[in-house]
This record gives C-alpha cells, sequence and structure tokens, in this order.
C-alpha cells in the first residue's frame, strides 16, 4: 500500500504521530485578457451610439402609442374620484339617486323624440357648416350623430345634461336650462326615453336625413309620428301621488370641462389611428 507524501495536519494529540504538511497549492495564473484594437473598438462605436439611443427613445415611443391615452384618462380619472369624494363626505351631502324612472317615460317620450329630431338636425347643420357648400355630411357621420344621440357617453347626446323635469299640473315638461347640471336620475330618464323612442330607427333616420335634407318640422314629423309612433297619442295625465326628482343641480364650469376631455380622450383612443 502506497502512502501518500503528506496529510494534512489535525489537532494536536498525545498519541498523534507527527504529520508532514503538504506544501501551498498553486493556482494556475490566468492569461490576459485580449485588448481590442482602436480599429476595432472606433467600427464598434457607431452600434453601441445606437443601441443607447435606441433605450433612451423608448419611454418617449411608449408615450406616443395607443396605450398613452388610456393611462391619462385612468389617472385623471382616479384624481377626480381623489377630489370630489372626500369633498362630499366632508360636507355630509347624500348621495343622490342615479337611476331612471322608467315610470315617467311615458308622460316625457314626445317630447324626448321631438328633441331628438332637434338636436339630429342641429348637429347635421353644424357639421354642414364647417363644410364647403359644394360637400355634404358624409352618411357615416350622420349614422354616428344618430345612433350616438341617446347615448350619455358620447359627446353627441351632453344635450341630455341641460334639461329639467318639471311637473306643471298633471304633465311632465322638459325645461332648458343654461348649463350643464349633474347627471342623477332625471337625466338617466331621459336617457331612458329616448333609447325607447329610437330603438333600432337610428339607421332609417340617418339615410332620411341624408337623402332629403329635411326641416325640423319634417324630422319631427318623420321620427315622432311616421317611423316611431311615439307622439300618436296624448300622454297621460301624471299620478297626484307621483315623488318629485331631484331639483337641477348646475355642474361647475371645471367639472363640465373635464368630463369633456375625458370623453374626447376615450373617443381618440377608440378611433384607429393612422
Amino acid at each position: 500500500v502506497t502512502r501518500p507524501r503528506c496529510l494534512p495536519p489535525i489537532g494536536r494529540r498525545r498519541h498523534a504521530p507527527s504529520r508532514i504538511p503538504c506544501p501551498p497549492i498553486t493556482r494556475p495564473t490566468r492569461e490576459p485578457t485580449a485588448r481590442i484594437s482602436p480599429a476595432t473598438a472606433s467600427s464598434l462605436q457607431p452600434l453601441t451610439e445606437l443601441q443607447g439611443k435606441k433605450w433612451r427613445q423608448f419611454p418617449s415611443e411608449m408615450a406616443r402609442g395607443s396605450a398613452a391615452p388610456v393611462v391619462v384618462a385612468v389617472a385623471l380619472a382616479a384624481v377626480l374620484l381623489l377630489l370630489v369624494a372626500p369633498a362630499a363626505e366632508a360636507a355630509g351631502q347624500k348621495k343622490p339617486a342615479t337611476a331612471a324612472r322608467r315610470e315617467d317615460v311615458p308622460y316625457i317620450r314626445c317630447q324626448v323624440c321631438e328633441r331628438i329630431a332637434r338636436e339630429i338636425s342641429a348637429q347635421v347643420a353644424a357639421k354642414q357648416q364647417a363644410l364647403p357648400p359644394s360637400k355634404k355630411v358624409p352618411e357615416i357621420e350622420i349614422i354616428d350623430i344618430a345612433e350616438n344621440v341617446c347615448n350619455l357617453k358620447k359627446q353627441e347626446a351632453d344635450w341630455m345634461l341641460r334639461i329639467d323635469i318639471v311637473e306643471k299640473g298633471d304633465r311632465l315638461e322638459l325645461v332648458d336650462q343654461d348649463e350643464e347640471g349633474h347627471c342623477n336620475s332625471e337625466c338617466k330618464t331621459i336617457e331612458r326615453a329616448c333609447q325607447e323612442v329610437m330603438g333600432y330607427a337610428d339607421t332609417d333616420v340617418a339615410e332620411f336625413v341624408y337623402t332629403n335634407k329635411p326641416s325640423v318640422d319634417q324630422l319631427i314629423k318623420f321620427v315622432c309620428k311616421d317611423i316611431t309612433k311615439a307622439c300618436a297619442a296624448d300622454p297621460p295625465p301624471v299620478p297626484k301621488d307621483r315623488i318629485p326628482g331631484e331639483p337641477f343641480a348646475a355642474k361647475p364650469s371645471k367639472d363640465a370641462e373635464m368630463e369633456k376631455i375625458m370623453r374626447s380622450m376615450e373617443r381618440a383612443c377608440r378611433e384607429p389611428q393612422t
């Protein structure tokens, strides 16, 4: 049996034999790293600068992407919630009802139908004024107006925010206001009546407007008597025990402006980018 030349030292004991210490271990030296020649370094410098520029431009390109408007809109909505909610709680205000009162729809159906016709006519006329006299408003834009005039999430339905439902005797009347108000139950009731009146007739109404260029009275007759029958009969009398709706509360101008900005940003996010 061959014995090792040396053994590692152990703790000294009286009965332990003497050990021969091993020589120190020598590790191989690392070879020097090859240096890059000046010519190679100069050839790689443009690539390095290009990569650095690309990473520096990455945040700005992301900001110009389609996700940026959504992020900004969500941030603005969060700021509004943080500012409005504590103020309402501090003032001890009771949150008003925001659900539509379906029982009020039969009393305002005909008036809402007439407002629909007036709004479509006015919005189409506004688009026509922005065009040269030789051009005509495209039919697709008229269809968009007819489709969105009853949707409070769209700009075409802002007219509902300037109307108050007032009880006069045994009937309800839609009274115009000078400024926009908070959209509570009355605003939602008008939207509900508008949607019931239009139904699936928006395309037919848009085609009639595009083809015939009717006056306001002609459009009211077509929408409210010919195609929807919303004004075919007089509205029923309002019950005497009807609970009055909330009073009209004007919206602060800064809140109205902020909501318009939010809607325009939301609309820009939905539109295809060119």
